[in-house]
């Protein structure tokens, strides 16, 4: 008992002599599903290679681990256009607590650099996002980068960034088999 459910589609012999005489056809008519669906597949990939020759790389140096705690030390950003480096980014930011000895051990950054040369982060942060715009955006651990951006732009009232991105670190795990960690420096070697 199937409760009436239809198992096996056959086609009457009425619609069959309809597909036979019908030459009002497309010109999809005649492959299968499949081959459709790999057509749609590939004519998808071309357009997406090509919204990819124009996209921006970036990195945040922070404080900390934590956007909400810790600050913003540094954002850098290269924008790349048909496989050329077009233009770049770099800004060294003020920051209100001081500089943990690991972090700069880390960055190469000194509480003396940052009073100097430091911006305010309202002054940076409009210029950065006009700098990416709308681009496509590359990371390596973009959740983090993308964490401390969007509480930065809250905290100066502009728009959250949201730009699509792709995350190097996650490709990375994917694709790259036996490495002792996938930090970037491991992975460049």
């Amino acid at each position: 008992d199937f409760d009436g459910l239809k198992l096996i589609l056959r086609p009457s012999s009425k619609r069959l002599a309809s597909r036979i005489t019908d030459h009002t056809h497309n010109s999809t008519q005649g492959f299968s599903k499949a081959a459709k669906m790999r057509t749609a597949s590939r004519m998808k990939k071309k357009s997406v290679q090509k919204a990819w020759q124009h996209f921006a790389v970036i990195d945040v140096e922070t404080t900390g681990l934590s956007p909400v705690h810790d600050e913003i030390l540094e954002i850098g950003a290269i924008r790349v256009s048909d496989g050329r480096v077009e233009a770049t980014f770099q800004a060294i930011l003020k920051i209100n607590g001081h500089l943990p000895p690991e972090v700069s051990k880390l960055t190469g950054l000194t509480e003396d650099l940052l009073k100097t040369e430091g911006k305010l982060l309202q002054e940076v942060l409009p210029d950065f996002l006009a700098f990416v715009g709308e681009l496509p955006i590359v990371a390596h651990n973009g959740d983090f980068d993308y964490a401390f951006l969007r509480v930065a732009c809250e905290k100066c009232g502009l728009p959250l960034f949201s730009n699509r991105r792709v995350d190097t670190l996650s490709m990375a795990k994917r694709y790259v088999d036996h490495v002792a960690n996938y930090k970037l420096e491991t992975l460049v070697e």
